[in-house]
């Protein structure tokens, strides 16, 4: 699974920066490489992934795009499978990248941004949390 984000990463982010919409055909590229390790595994313990998904739920009522809710999803399902997996750190990454994003935007525009493209904030968090494990 691991190669198919490495490989998605950078057409998601432009996709991502330039139009304000994650296409599907993605993320359904990215889901169908998750049904092998599923089938395998399992989806890992319960518990943490129903908070992770919950979170990212709110977080779309907050103003987060399908797309990037999607997306998180995905990502979410694929690090509860991997053992010792940290969804809740993962999350507060995700977090921390995306205000750390809007305060670098309003600095730039001198402005709050009513919106950001959050793929790359994803993507950089999922980098930094895998660099610790």
């Amino acid at each position: 699974m691991s190669l198919p984000l490495l490989l998605l990463a950078a057409p998601i982010v432009i996709a991502d920066i330039y139009d304000r919409r994650i296409p599907n055909i993605y993320l359904w590229v990215l889901a169908f490489c998750l049904i092998p390790s599923l089938s395998f595994c399992g989806f890992g313990k319960l518990e943490p992934l129903i908070f992770f998904i919950l979170t990212t739920f709110l977080m779309s009522f907050l103003g987060m795009g399908m797309g990037d809710f999607k997306l998180l999803s995905i990502i979410g399902i694929w690090l509860n499978i991997r053992a010792g997996s940290s969804l809740a750190f993962f999350a507060a990454l995700t977090l921390a990248i995306s205000a750390t994003h809007i305060v670098w935007m309003a600095i730039k525009n001198r402005s709050i941004p009513k919106s950001i493209p959050m793929a790359p904030s994803i993507f950089l968090a999922l980098s930094l949390y895998l660099a610790t494990q």
